[in-house]
């Protein structure tokens, strides 16, 4: 049975391993201490935020069936939110989501879809992996202190392209490849109130302004009615401001 090293325990290195699982030998190199990536949940007592991903659709009758067992289950769950459209301050449209274009979310926290999908696999967390070398058909990993974690006849990185850019430099010339991937940035500005929110939306999509979304955390499926809302910039001003202090971007009034 072949020996296959995914890089990455998010969403993408996960669904891969599942997948792969039971055909060949897998093994998952997390470098945090959690799995999920870019859907993941941060919480700060009593709090609790899904800052990465927001929530997702269903397009195709494969990706139906791949999520068939956690929406059985209740790890995945509708979201069916007051949907609200601004522009310059002013409504552009409203809408309630439902039944007929279903928004997903998982139940109790995004992550809890990395959670279920981890569950039976050969993860190790903790584990970055700093130098890659290949030698006679092998691929052979390392992380930090030069530490050897294995030989695998196949490796798959799911991390984002400068990082596998660095990773495998002086192994594989792909940076002709990665320098054509341009990855945005977003800041994710996360508020917890004491007091109930009484806001007419649970999401709301934001034009012309330095913000792109607000979304009521605690209006989601399964999650405690802890009066969470977060917050996204664009990506075009988290480009541009990318290098502030961490006090000069709270100090930024939208």
């Amino acid at each position: 049975m072949k020996r296959i090293a995914i890089i990455g325990a998010g969403i993408a290195g996960l669904s891969l391993a599942k997948l792969l699982s039971g055909k060949y030998d897998i093994t998952i190199f997390e470098k945090s201490r959690g799995v999920g990536g870019r859907v993941a949940t941060r919480r700060a007592n009593p709090y609790s935020f899904d800052h990465g991903a927001q929530f997702f659709t269903v397009r195709t009758k494969e990706f139906k069936e791949f999520l068939k067992p956690m929406l059985d289950l209740g790890v995945i769950t509708e979201w069916n939110a007051r949907f609200v459209e601004f522009d310059k301050g002013k409504v552009l449209r409203t809408d309630v989501w439902g039944a007929e274009h279903p928004h997903y979310v998982g139940n109790p926290s995004m992550n809890s879809i990395a959670k279920f999908l981890r569950e039976g696999l050969d993860l190790r967390l903790e584990n970055k992996i700093v130098k890659i070398s290949h030698e006679n058909n092998t691929w052979s990993l390392f992380s930090d202190g030069d530490n050897f974690l294995g030989d695998f006849d196949w490796v798959v990185s799911t991390l984002p392209p400068a990082q596998a850019s660095d990773l495998i430099d002086g192994v594989v010339d792909l940076k002709s490849f990665f320098s054509k991937v341009k990855m945005k940035a977003c800041y994710s500005l996360m508020l917890g109130f004491s007091e109930e929110l009484k806001l007419n939306f649970d999401a709301a999509l934001v034009k012309n302004k330095d913000i792109s979304w607000i979304s009521v955390n605690s209006s989601k499926p399964g999650r405690a009615k802890d009066n969470c809302l977060l917050v996204y910039s664009t990506n075009d001003w988290a480009d541009k401001n990318s290098n502030l202090m961490v006090s000069k971007v709270i100090d930024y009034h939208f």
